[in-house]
């Protein structure tokens, strides 16, 4: 036996892991947060989705991918594609608050596996520049980390050859109230004027690609606003990156 499994025998005695979806103790699974048969209902690129929002269309997968849906014809976002690794429901929704709410820093250990698992995220992510969605200094103050840059960070540790960039060029300018109990109409009013582009840095033009990156995507108000910010700034080749999507 390695060194490393009786360690991680003997702390799993003492400190028994938990499923933090059911609360199975020591569940065997590929994952470190929740166990197999929890993550199973976290749908990772098995679904069809649009390709401009990230709408979740079909859990079933019998629908492919579509450019564009009811809800971007009728309100386009500022960005122009965007990519979700799992649904923000059942185990989804408890890595996003594990993460966000707990500082459970292993969900970014889960979120290098599930992200391996999404056949076109390579190609979308490759020579991009990631700008996380900042928050309010208070509010970072409050939680000690920023949620969007440490998912800035596990992608490019999680796919290490594709030139991917970290540049955080986003200041938030007004203390939003959370967007969680708003409606859509509600929430793209809570954020207008929210954000502002800091100075770049010399080696990013107008031309670089940018990927806006937040942990949660609901109606996409919040990464909408940002793009529109940045486009206002010059940037023209915007898109978005969350690790969850609304159903």
């Amino acid at each position: 036996m390695k060194i490393s499994e009786a360690v991680s025998e003997i702390l799993d005695i003492a400190f028994p892991r938990r499923c933090a979806a059911c609360g199975k103790i020591n569940f065997e699974g590929r994952l470190n947060t929740i166990c197999d048969s929890c993550a199973e209902s976290l749908f990772v690129a098995k679904t069809g989705r649009c390709l401009v929002c990230s709408e979740i269309l079909s859990i079933s997968g019998n629908l492919p991918d579509m450019e564009g849906c009811s809800e971007c014809f009728g309100d386009p976002p500022n960005f122009s594609h965007s990519r979700a690794i799992f649904a923000y429901a059942g185990s989804g929704k408890v890595l996003i608050e594990a993460l966000k709410y707990g500082g459970d820093l292993r969900v970014l250990k889960d979120v290098e596996l599930l992200a391996r698992e999404v056949p076109d995220l390579p190609e979308f992510l490759e020579n991009a520049t990631l700008v996380p969605v900042p928050l309010h200094w208070k509010k970072r103050m409050r939680r000690g980390f920023n949620q969007s840059e440490l998912i800035c960070k596990t992608l490019i540790k999680t796919f290490p050859r594709l030139n991917i960039k970290i540049a955080n060029i986003l200041g938030r300018v007004k203390n939003t109230p959370s967007q969680t109990s708003l409606e859509k109409d509600e929430r793209k009013r809570n954020v207008a004027g929210a954000f502002e582009v800091l100075s770049p840095p010399k080696r990013m033009e107008g031309k670089s690609r940018i990927i806006v990156v937040d942990d949660v995507m609901t109606t996409s108000a919040t990464l909408s606003e940002c793009a529109r910010a940045l486009k206002a700034s010059g940037f023209k080749n915007v898109d978005a990156f969350a690790l969850a999507r609304k159903l």
